[in-house]
């Protein structure tokens, strides 16, 4: 994959900073919970853009409230978080998110737009670094 960089925890903040006009616009509230000394092995290009995908999703669907980004130390892996004041998805849907151009709910493309493919490409470059995501 190219550019493997010792990434610090800044990643998120400027993942946030790109996505807080969505946030801003809609009046919801974007907050970070990450160790400001964290650093992680990884292309920072594409886990930004991991990042960010998850973030825009995050910003699209909550009417009220907003979304937190926290990441933590577990043993020899991070696990980073993105948690929403959204309605939530079923289910029976959840396996479908990560499929390319699928969408928890299909009317979801005609309300808040989008192409089902973020969350396919999230996987597949969080899969090149050997993690998983779900």
């Amino acid at each position: 994959m190219g550019r493997d960089t010792k990434a610090p925890a800044c990643l998120h903040h400027e993942a946030a900073e790109a996505v807080s006009s969505l946030f801003q616009g809609k009046g919801l509230s974007l907050t970070t919970n990450v160790p400001e000394d964290l650093e992680v092995h990884c292309d920072r290009v594409r886990i930004r853009q991991v990042i960010l995908n998850l973030l825009r999703n995050a910003g699209r669907f909550p009417a009220e409230g907003g979304a937190e980004v926290s990441a933590q130390v577990d043993g020899a892996n991070v696990i980073v978080r993105v948690s929403d004041t959204g309605p939530g998805i079923a289910v029976d849907k959840v396996p479908r998110l990560f499929e390319p151009f699928q969408q928890g709910d299909p009317s979801i493309r005609r309300r808040h737009g989008g192409t089902g493919l973020g969350l396919a490409i999230s996987k597949r470059l969080v899969e090149l670094h050997d993690g998983r995501i779900w």
